[in-house]
């Protein structure tokens, strides 16, 4: 009889477990204003960096015994604007031979001026400080309108740096700067800066459009509206970004070299603007040649797609292979499951979690698991297993 309610007991546990196995968001950090970036530094596993829209850059560090300390690392406040609707410090990258403890660099991404410009600028460390005196600036270009920025910066498993630029901002992109192949805007790029000698940098030999008449050679990808937000799986090498949408749509697109994602033609599955023949508009809009998103959601569940990773962790088993995203506006967060060989959506997105807040952006620590940025609330959680939060069963004596 003993031994049968013991079964019982670890049966009911199991079961138990299993009900309460999703994801759950545990306070990491908080205080922080306007947060739009976690991100980990190689050689520096002890600690995060939170970027702050306002301009500052924090390192959270943690001891032995597990006790948080928290420092500026760098402040670009006095060249950014101060985080005013979708201006300011954007995002930085650490390179793949970043060394806190030796004198390196770092890059940042970054608006500022009247008028105003988007800044990709390489800033020397020094004593566990970046030096913003000493910066060199890379890239710079105008910035027509305040809004739809884009500006990530991540390196990629290539060593390369890439960069998502936005479609310059106001609505339905009046420039038509996505399908622009001459300007920096609605593109991601991808430059060299770590073999680039004594120029800013130098442009990859293998980037899709080298050679190519009437397009900037630093494009990788194009037709996109405000890739916001995009990262790599760190198992298959694949980028995703997350493009966020005008009236209708916001998508999920695997970004494939030279690839053309379709705005202002379309947005997500959609047609966005028709187009003429023989000055008669018609209903339906080019395809041909277009990339279509492997995942778009209508508006009904949300209107500001904020993308996040491929996750490769170990607290959430049951998502390994699933792309998560957020919504910052309908705040709630779901798992994308993919093919790992296509690379494609697989199934529909599960939806994890409800009123979460606003998630500007997420991060990916050494060991591959999930850290989410709440941008109002000025905080940064994990996301981990609710079913690790459950005590030991008891055993009966």
């Amino acid at each position: 009889m003993k031994h049968f309610f013991l079964f019982f007991v670890f049966l009911s546990y199991f079961f138990c477990a299993v009900l309460r196995s999703s994801p759950v968001l545990i306070p990491e950090s908080t205080g922080f204003k306007k947060p739009v970036q976690v991100l980990f530094a190689p050689r520096d596993n002890r600690a995060y960096y939170v970027v702050q829209q306002t301009g500052e850059v924090f390192r959270i560090s943690k001891d032995q015994t597990g006790k948080k300390k928290k420092t500026l690392f760098a402040d670009f406040s006095s060249l950014s604007h101060k985080g005013t609707g979708e201006e300011g410090l954007l995002s930085i990258a650490f390179p793949p031979d970043f060394n806190l403890k030796r004198p390196s660099f770092f890059y940042a991404n970054y608006t500022g001026g009247r008028p105003s410009y988007t800044y990709l600028v390489r800033v020397p460390v020094r004593n566990g400080r970046g030096t913003l005196l000493r910066k060199r600036t890379l890239i710079r270009f105008r910035q027509p309108y305040r809004n739809h920025n884009g500006g990530m910066i991540l390196f990629g498993p290539d060593r390369m740096l890439y960069m998502a630029t936005g479609d310059g901002g106001s609505a339905g992109d009046p420039l038509n700067a996505g399908q622009n192949p001459s300007v920096f805007l609605g593109k991601i790029l991808r430059i060299d800066v770590l073999k680039a000698g004594r120029k800013p940098y130098s442009i990859p030999f293998d980037n899709p459009f080298v050679g190519k008449k009437g397009f900037l050679p630093e494009i990788y990808a194009w037709g996109l509206r405000n890739p916001w937000r995009f990262s790599f799986d760190r198992e298959t090498k694949a980028l995703y970004a997350a493009d966020v949408g005008q009236n209708r749509q916001e998508e999920v697109n695997l970004i494939v070299s030279g690839g053309n994602y379709g705005w202002r033609i379309r947005e997500g599955y959609l047609c966005y603007k028709p187009y003429f023949i023989r000055g008669k508009k018609k209903k339906s809009c080019l395809k041909a040649g277009l990339k279509e998103p492997i995942h778009a959601y209508n508006h009904s569940k949300g209107s500001s797609i904020t993308g996040g990773y491929v996750y490769r962790g170990n607290l959430l088993k049951s998502y390994k292979g699933h792309y998560f995203f957020a919504d910052y506006i309908s705040q709630k967060l779901w798992a994308l499951p993919l093919n790992r060989r296509t690379g494609k959506a697989s199934g529909k997105p599960k939806r994890l979690l409800s009123s979460i807040g606003f998630i500007s952006s997420f991060g990916e620590s050494p060991d591959g698991e999930l850290y989410l940025c709440d941008h109002q609330k000025g905080k940064i959680y994990s996301l981990q297993n609710s079913s690790s939060s459950l005590p030991p069963p008891s055993r009966p004596r």
